[in-house]
């Protein structure tokens, strides 16, 4: 599975061959691309000087500055010390994020669906898809998320498999310890999947399986009640500490960019595509999410169809916290509350 996934790696990425150890991969404006190279080399010069790597006074001199919440990204850091190149350093880093990730999400696949050909597809859509493809090129820490799927696979097989034990808890801890090194979104995000996947299998799995109209009502109560409670947060004033409010116009969800390969002529120019947005994830979520209705509602498959409606609706709650057209917002899911959250408020 590695080298299945180097190759996938050198499909996308082998152009950028030639520059592997002088350039940094650039697919927009390279201000970002400047920060993660100057992390990476502060790391090391922090390191060699004896000094704590996590703070600078290169900045908000002479006082200086923590660099815990800086998007950091220690990991490129780590593996300059040794190669003394940060271009070098860079480089590799995210071609092992994306081969580590490819992995990750392959055995995790193949936990639920029991053939390696299928998840491999899965694999391979996962990692590669266009937001990863995107961020590669500008936001290298949004791509280290390669602890995510393994975490998740540790929780699993523990839960339904081998049962909890000491080794696992390791695993589990030190996955967790290690995005910390990588990007606090990393982070956030295995701990979210992790508590989806808890409520899931002690909570949801029976309330779907069993759906009533009394449930359906009190579940669209529930995403009202968290429309309103958000829009009161904002309306009152309360502290976001800047949180960035970078939701996508609805309609990028269903709109490719000019850059698709199969779908460009679908491409609709009339409103902007900022590089946070970029969530066009095909016609398929669609179809798919249409069908898991329909079946729940007139299906005999109630168990298998509550789990494909119950993980649409959480897709799209995680991609569109604020439903937004022209500019204009319509609805807050309860997802838009972490934007009032410590530690987590920059989350988008």
């Amino acid at each position: 599975l590695l080298g299945l996934g180097l190759v996938f790696y050198s499909i996308h990425f082998n152009q950028y061959f030639n520059h592997f150890s002088d350039s940094l991969f650039v697919f927009q404006d390279q201000s970002d691309a400047n920060v993660y190279l100057w992390n990476t080399w502060h790391f090391k010069e922090r390191v060699d000087s004896g000094q704590n790597p996590f703070f600078t006074d290169h900045m908000f001199y002479p006082l200086g500055a923590s660099l815990w919440m800086h998007a950091h990204t220690a990991f490129f850091g780590l593996i300059n010390l040794v190669l003394s190149n940060p271009y070098l350093s860079i480089n590799l880093g995210l071609a092992l994020s994306f081969v580590l990730l490819f992995t990750g999400f392959t055995f995790l696949a193949d936990s639920f669906l029991h053939s390696w050909c299928w998840a491999i597809v899965v694999g391979y859509l996962t990692t590669f898809c266009s937001y990863f493809l995107a961020k590669a090129g500008v936001h290298y820490n949004l791509v280290l998320m390669f602890p995510v799927p393994w975490v998740l696979y540790f929780v699993y097989t523990s839960y339904h498999k081998n049962g909890f034990s000491l080794k696992t808890l390791i695993l589990f801890v030190g996955g967790i310890l290690l995005s910390f090194f990588l990007d606090y979104y990393s982070v956030f995000y295995s701990l979210a999947l992790l508590a989806l996947y808890v409520l899931w299998n002690g909570f949801y799995k029976g309330w779907f399986q069993y759906f009533t109209k009394l449930k359906a009502l009190i579940l669209f109560g529930v995403l009202v009640l968290g429309h309103f409670i958000v829009r009161l947060m904002r309306i009152s004033g309360m502290e976001e500490k800047g949180a960035l409010w970078a939701a996508a116009d609805i309609r990028q969800l269903i709109t490719p960019l000019e850059s698709t390969y199969f779908f460009k002529n679908f491409n609709l120019p009339t409103f902007p595509f900022p590089n946070d947005n970029l969530i066009f994830l095909g016609y398929g979520l669609l179809f798919y999410f249409v069908v898991a209705v329909l079946f729940f509602f007139y299906g005999k498959y109630k168990e298998n169809v509550g789990f494909w409606l119950f993980s649409s609706v959480v897709l799209l709650m995680v991609v569109v916290p604020v439903v937004k057209i022209n500019e204009e917002t319509y609805w807050y899911n309860l997802t838009a509350s972490v934007h009032f959250m410590p530690f987590v408020n920059h989350l988008r």
